[in-house]
């Protein structure tokens, strides 16, 4: 199929959505399509190649790439209804977005469109587009990430959907770059690490991600290495400072790492972390907590290391006792009493990194893609 993925993410940039954005449009490159990436002409992307995108994000496939420039009249709603429209000019099998607008003016044009959905629809017109979206007919898809997400819209909104206008699709993880990791001490050598057992964190510094009891676990095990990769530079000299007022010379803040060399931080750990509070919020500050899929999750699974994750409902979508060790949010005992156990039986718990691997096959993005596209767009008689 031609397929036109319709995003207005900054591409490369260190945010998740741009990851997403990119191996979703490198897994259905790697099915046979031919995909190419409508994205704004942002100042600060301009200049970067096709080649330099494979290489920022680690892909295995490379796909075409366009920017758009940005008209001062209308901006983002204009640079979505001109790629609408070249879409249909070019004759497309499908459009993919994460764009309630795109996918609605999609619609309009009578083409097939596939939307992902992350969260509830946000803003003042935000609901509008989604109801739009659903009453419009014509073919189209709704991915969503969570059974949670799934419950949560359907409370507020008539998903009449047919069986096969939507399913559920969780985030996914590249699972040819975890296939031949290196062992943890060549790793910890290529990154400068010191040769001790290490701890990582993965992920930006956003709140509620657990960064306070990361830095507790710290101070309570001296002879282990924390490690925290990513976060942005003002996220990271904060909690950089934290860490010398505690004077805790066993934590590293690494900030933002190239999404190609996430997998070799987490080959360079013996165990991973994700510490996650109650409630966290994601890069737009808004609450997920409830409805979040984090790509964290599925590396960490691919990885094959022990994880000690927080208990909670939306985590238990894709993990359970089999796969990880689960602990109640900021339980501080209980969190300490977790990593004395499985630093000091790093055997015993590495049968759970195991089974998390075999799991984390399922969830390729190559998988995901198979899914979401099965079927679809029906072909007219």
């Amino acid at each position: 199929m031609k397929i036109y993925y319709i995003s207005t993410a900054e591409i490369p940039s260190d945010k998740a959505n741009s990851i997403q954005v990119v191996k979703m449009c490198a897994a259905m490159t790697q099915l046979g399509h031919a995909v190419r990436l409508l994205l704004p002409d942002y100042a600060a992307q301009r200049g970067y190649s096709s080649e330099d995108v494979k290489a920022h994000y680690g892909l295995n496939s490379e796909f075409d790439i366009k920017r758009v420039k940005l008209s001062q009249f209308l901006g983002k709603p204009r640079f979505l209804w001109q790629s609408v429209n070249t879409a249909r000019r070019d004759q497309v099998d499908l459009i993919f977005t994460r764009s309630l607008e795109a996918a609605v003016f999609g619609l309009i044009k009578n083409l097939p469109v596939i939307l992902e959905c992350h969260n509830m629809p946000s803003g003042r017109l935000g609901p509008l587009w989604f109801r739009l979206f659903l009453k419009l007919p014509g073919q189209k898809r709704l991915v969503i990430i969570t059974r949670a997400l799934q419950s949560k819209l359907g409370e507020k909104y008539p998903l009449t959907l047919k069986n096969e206008q939507m399913l559920i699709a969780p985030s996914g993880v590249d699972v040819d770059r975890y296939a031949h990791l290196p062992m943890p001490s060549s790793a910890r050598e290529y990154l400068k690490l010191p040769q001790k057992y290490t701890v990582v964190c993965t992920g930006h510094l956003y709140e509620g991600r657990g960064m306070d009891l990361f830095l507790n676990l710290a101070e309570a095990f001296h002879g282990l290495q924390f490690v925290w990769v990513g976060g942005a530079q003002v996220d990271v000299a904060y909690w950089r400072s934290k860490a010398d007022q505690k004077a805790l010379s066993n934590v590293l803040f690494t900030g933002f790492v190239a999404p190609a060399l996430i997998p070799t931080y987490q080959a360079a750990a013996d165990l991973l972390l994700m510490p996650y509070e109650q409630t966290f919020s994601g890069s737009a500050g808004t609450e997920i907590s409830d409805v979040s899929s984090p790509m964290k999750l599925f590396e960490y699974m691919a990885a094959g290391k022990p994880i000690i994750c927080s208990d909670l409902p939306i985590f238990r979508e894709v993990i359970d006792e089999t796969t990880a060790v689960l602990v109640p949010p900021m339980d501080i005992q209980a969190w300490m009493t977790a990593v004395r156990l499985v630093s000091n039986s790093p055997g015993e718990y590495q049968a759970l990194g195991q089974r998390a691997r075999e799991q984390a096959a399922k969830f390729s993005w190559v998988a995901r893609s198979q899914r979401i596209l099965a079927d679809f767009p029906k072909k007219e008689n």
